[in-house]
């Protein structure tokens, strides 16, 4: 599971991403929910935990052909953030038909635990999915089964919970392919991969909360988990 998601999210920003992961960029919601799910990508969104990391990982998107247009940004992502003071304006980087977002948490969500509730604040349970290169992280229960099986399940509880834009967002999901309700097809397909031990998933629920290093060096990756 892991090295799909790697691979098919190279596949579509056309480089590797192992000096963003290595800088401690962690790309989460629709590119990894679609990788897991094997539907087509159709941007990046990389989190930016760490001062001046977003300038780091922009110079390194100008290396690979990417460049910013700031007034670009995903609209849908900038509602559900509008108002919460959870990140900064995100900062787009294009090249050619494809997108890549570079998004910084507000200074009050750079330590781990507002890390993983900014990760995890989504608007859809299976948009709470984040990658690091190396591990694939559920920051909401059940987000990967969701992912798995392609159902859109609204967390109207959440902060990021908007319900004009969320409604929208999972129409667009809806109209892809995914479903609005479990199914007894949708559980026997959750209880036969469970079975079969096809695609075993391993994962982790939670960034660690101790000994963890400025998100700012390489050191980051090399944290206990």
């Amino acid at each position: 599971m892991v090295s799909k998601i790697y691979n098919r999210i190279n596949g579509y920003t056309g480089f590797d991403l192992n000096e963003i992961y290595n800088c401690g960029g962690i790309v989460f919601g629709g590119a990894v929910r679609d990788s897991i799910a094997d539907m087509d990508i159709h941007d990046i969104d990389i989190m930016c935990f760490g001062n001046h990391q977003h300038e780091s990982l922009g110079i390194i998107l100008n290396e690979n052909g990417y460049f910013s247009h700031k007034k670009l940004a995903n609209r849908d992502l900038q509602s559900m953030y509008k108002g919460l003071h959870v990140i900064y304006e995100p900062i787009t980087y294009i090249k050619g038909d494809r997108s890549i977002q570079l998004i910084r948490p507000s200074n009050e969500a750079y330590d781990v635990i507002s890390k993983n509730n900014t990760l995890g604040s989504v608007d859809m349970i299976c948009c709470a999915v984040s990658f690091d290169g190396n591990n694939l992280y559920e920051n909401y229960p059940g987000a990967i089964d969701s992912c798995v099986i392609k159902l859109v399940e609204l967390i109207e509880t959440n902060s990021m919970y908007n319900p004009s834009t969320s409604h929208m967002r999972r129409e667009k999901l809806l109209r892809r392919g995914w479903h609005d309700s479990m199914t007894n097809s949708l559980k026997r397909q959750l209880k036969l991969n469970e079975l079969l031990n096809i695609e075993k998933i391993t994962y982790i629920k939670q960034y660690p909360e101790t000994n963890h290093k400025d998100y700012t060096t390489r050191g980051y990756r090399d944290m206990p988990f």
